[in-house]
C-alpha cells in the first residue's frame, strides 16, 4: 500500500472521529509519516506494523454510524458544539495516561452563560494556598473568579506522582477546547512552563510587560503561585505584571 493511500484512508478516518467527539479526536495523533509498503508476503506471515503507525480503532463502530448519517465537511469546525458539560464527561473518561487513575479527572466547574472576560491558566490545580493568593492577587485589578474571570488548570487530574507532571500532552485538546469554549477576551497565563506549552515559546523569554497572540486573544503572564509562596520577592515583579494586564483590558 503506498504512502498516498495510507495519509487519505487514515485523514478519512480521523476527520469521521474528529466530527464525531466535536473537537480534535483522542484517537487519533494530528498527523503520522506513513511509509510505503509492499502487502505481498511470500511466507504468509502478518505484516509488521511499526508503533508510529499503530491506530486506536475502538471507536470504529462509532465512525462507521456517524459516516452512514453524516456528510463529512472536510472544513467544518471542529470544536462547533462543544459544551462544558460535554467536555466534563470526556475529561472523566480520560485515559490518555497513567496520571488519571480509575477515572478520577478533574471536573471543570460549570460556567454559567456570562461574559468571561478573562480566562487565568495555571500548569496544575491549586492548593488552597495558592488559590487564596491568586484570589487576592485577582481582586487587587478588579478580577473575581467566575464573575468576570475564571480560573482553569491545564493538568484536569490530580496526579499520584510529581515526576509525572511533565505528562501533559494528553491535556493538549481538552485546555484547547475550554479556551474555545468560554472564548474569552484577555488571558493570563501563571508561571514558564504554562507559557511554553500553550505559547510553544523558549521557557527562558522574558515574558513581563509583553502581550502575546493566542489564537487572537491577548495573552499576558507572571510567575505561577506556587514560585510566589516560594519566593517572596516575586510579588512585586507579579504586581507589575497584573497592573500591565489590567492597563491592558482597560485600554480595549
Amino acid at each position: 500500500m503506498t504512502k498516498e493511500l495510507k495519509t487519505k484512508i487514515y485523514n478519512l478516518l480521523k476527520t469521521a472521529s474528529d466530527n464525531f467527539y466535536g473537537y480534535s479526536s483522542p484517537d487519533f495523533p494530528e498527523s503520522i509519516d506513513f511509509k510505503s509498503e509492499n502487502l505481498i508476503n511470500t511466507n504468509n506471515e502478518k505484516p509488521v506494523i511499526s508503533s508510529e503507525e499503530k491506530i486506536n480503532f475502538s471507536n470504529l463502530e462509532q465512525i462507521n454510524k456517524f459516516e452512514e448519517t453524516t456528510e463529512i465537511e472536510e472544513n467544518s469546525p471542529k470544536k462547533e458544539g462543544i459544551s462544558i458539560e460535554s467536555l466534563n464527561e470526556k475529561i472523566l473518561l480520560c485515559n490518555n495516561c497513567s496520571l488519571n487513575v480509575n477515572g478520577k479527572g478533574k471536573v471543570l466547574t460549570l460556567i454559567e452563560k456570562k461574559h468571561i472576560k478573562v480566562l487565568v491558566i495555571t500548569l496544575l490545580n491549586l492548593s488552597s494556598e495558592e488559590k487564596i493568593l491568586l484570589d487576592k492577587m485577582l481582586s487587587a485589578i478588579d478580577l473575581q473568579d467566575k464573575e468576570n474571570c475564571y480560573i482553569t488548570s491545564i493538568l484536569k487530574c490530580i496526579p499520584l506522582k510529581k515526576t509525572d507532571f511533565y505528562k501533559l500532552e494528553g491535556c493538549r485538546r481538552f485546555i484547547e477546547t475550554e479556551i474555545h469554549v468560554i472564548k474569552p477576551e484577555f488571558m493570563l497565563f501563571l508561571g514558564k512552563e504554562t507559557i511554553k506549552f500553550l505559547l510553544n515559546v523558549n521557557v527562558d523569554i522574558d515574558f513581563h510587560n509583553k502581550i502575546f497572540d493566542y489564537n487572537g486573544i491577548k495573552t499576558t503572564a507572571t510567575f505561577s503561585t506556587e514560585e510566589i509562596i516560594k519566593n517572596q520577592a516575586l510579588k512585586r515583579p507579579a504586581w507589575e505584571d497584573l497592573k500591565f494586564l489590567k492597563s491592558i483590558i482597560e485600554n480595549n
